[in-house]
């Protein structure tokens, strides 16, 4: 097995498909028409085995926020998902890990996501966090702008990976919401 690093717009036609089967089989609403929810990821880390058959992917957005009045640099876990055959054996957290070094190593403050199993992550060093949060709201169907939004939302966690602390200040997602 190899984690290779790629870009949506150097995917070959094969490796695009495996991402769009893998990805409507993994979450119940996604779209049928593209390989992103809202919007196309920076890059994404994929596992494949010795025949170039991808076992299991996340894509990752990276970009500036706030933290009240200062600027972090977030790397956003997107769509985490492994092939139902292959879940259980360790891949995700291959890849949260390999999320991780990345982010470690590449001028990153924070890691993060939302999700539903916290437990899982909290495994892997992350923590919920409970701030107010500002995005940019898209109708993920239409693909269009529903302007700004601000509320509490209970799924965030995050994990430091640089030297800057996070605390309970709002935070301004600066675009939209993963």
């Amino acid at each position: 097995m190899i984690i290779k690093h790629v870009y949506d717009y150097n995917l070959d036609q094969s490796t695009y498909e495996q991402l769009h089967k893998l990805l409507i089989e993994s979450f119940e609403i996604y779209p049928e028409n593209r390989i992103y929810f809202k919007q196309i990821p920076h890059f994404r880390f994929i596992i494949c085995n010795d025949n170039e058959k991808v076992l299991a992917q996340v894509g990752l957005d990276y970009r500036a926020m706030k933290l009240g009045d200062e600027v972090i640099n977030v790397l956003g876990i997107i769509d985490l998902c492994v092939n139902k055959i292959y879940r259980n054996k360790g891949l995700g957290t291959k890849l949260v890990r390999k999320v991780l070094k990345f982010a470690e190593t590449n001028s990153v403050d924070f890691v993060l996501l939302g999700t539903e199993i916290e437990e899982w992550y909290e495994k892997i060093g992350f923590i919920k966090v409970s701030n107010t949060f500002t995005w940019h709201a898209i109708h993920d169907r239409k693909l269009k702008s529903l302007g700004t939004r601000t509320r509490d939302i209970d799924r965030i966690m995050v994990k430091q990976t640089g030297k800057k602390k996070w605390n309970q200040d709002s935070v301004d997602f600066l675009g939209y919401l993963y």
